[in-house]
């Protein structure tokens, strides 16, 4: 960070904080990185879910659901690095905000999606007997639900208090209003909790509680559903880490009343925590799910057989041309010589 940052003189008329360089070109090649490789892995999530009837349980349903949310708002932070290498990344706030409206509405649905999965996970387990009755087509829009609302809610907010201040990058830290921003950190952090103690009850009934009342079929899903609980554990502390711990920098950065250049820093960074939360499940999956892996390999073999066929086809055309050239040369040449 520049040593000149606490002075008045760096910062802009509207009372924002500048980005130091060494901080866009850091976000800017974490947003390229992370964009390419996570939208890739959210669309095979997708995809396999859509092509894999055995991936379409409730639970899968809803992993899709939190694959299409990552999809879109990486595909929002690949705008953003657009938007930076282009030097376009300042702007009114107002403009960002509407210009990223979906974004913004998409990644509180997708913060509250995890704690969804994890509570899908506690039902399973807790009530058995009642999650397998339940139809899908019902229950994983009812369980969207309150995501929908909580979004919706951040959604008014950020209009109801928004100004025309110009900020130096336009992300969703920076797109809300100062007491927006404050609302939309604490309530990130109440949702980290709230989904941090559901895991830890979930893990608490799969290997505390739940092994010494069951049967030998119910011991078959508690093994189950334990591998299932281990691969979601990596995706939760992924997101433990850059949501909860993102939330938290912003907040004591503004909190002890830092210099608004250092502050934007901050809000500013807090976008790469994020990038890892949205970009890792696909490669987790294919570590730590069969299921799931079998599924991405059939695609991957199916991307390289496409690519395969076609370099065949684009050869085989250009030898076709080759020979009706030749072809044509040689019925020339013969009919020169019959003259």
């Amino acid at each position: 960070m520049n040593a000149t940052s606490t002075s008045s003189a760096l910062e802009d008329s509207s009372g924002e904080g500048q980005v130091s360089e060494l901080c866009m070109d850091i976000v800017k090649v974490s947003l390229l990185f992370f964009g390419i490789f996570g939208i890739f892995g959210n669309f095979n999530i997708i995809l396999a879910t859509y092509t894999h009837k055995s991936l379409r349980s409730k639970c899968g349903l809803l992993l899709a659901i939190l694959a299409f949310c990552d999809f879109w708002c990486l595909a929002f932070e690949l705008l953003s690095a657009v938007r930076i290498l282009t030097n376009t990344a300042e702007m009114p706030r107002k403009h960002c905000f509407w210009s990223i409206s979906f974004y913004l509405f998409i990644e509180n649905v997708e913060s509250y999606m995890i704690f969804a999965v994890g509570f899908d996970r506690l039902l399973a387990i807790c009530l058995p007997i009642k999650y397998m009755l339940f139809r899908a087509r019902y229950y994983v829009p009812l369980i969207i639900v309150p995501g929908v609302v909580y979004s919706v809610t951040l959604m008014v907010l950020g209009i109801v208090y928004l100004d025309d201040a110009t900020i130096p990058v336009c992300n969703p830290p920076l797109a809300y209003a100062n007491f927006t921003a404050d609302v939309w950190n604490y309530t990130t952090m109440i949702i980290c909790l709230t989904t941090i103690i559901v895991y830890v009850s979930t893990y608490t009934m799969l290997y505390k509680i739940a092994p010494k009342h069951a049967s030998l079929n119910a011991l078959a899903q508690i093994k189950v559903q334990k591998i299932m609980v281990k691969t979601l554990t990596v995706n939760v502390l992924a997101y433990f880490s850059s949501s909860l711990l993102s939330a938290l920098l912003i907040a004591v950065m503004r909190a002890i009343r830092l210099s608004k250049d250092a502050i934007a820093d901050v809000e500013t960074y807090a976008v790469i925590p994020g990038l890892l939360s949205y970009s890792i499940n696909y490669y987790v999956y294919f570590w730590r799910s069969s299921e799931y892996r079998s599924a991405f390999k059939k695609q991957l073999r199916c991307y390289c057989l496409t690519r395969k066929v076609k370099k065949i086809g684009q050869g085989a055309l250009f030898t076709t041309r080759v020979d009706n050239g030749y072809m044509r040369h040689f019925s020339m040449s013969m009919t020169r010589a019959s003259g």
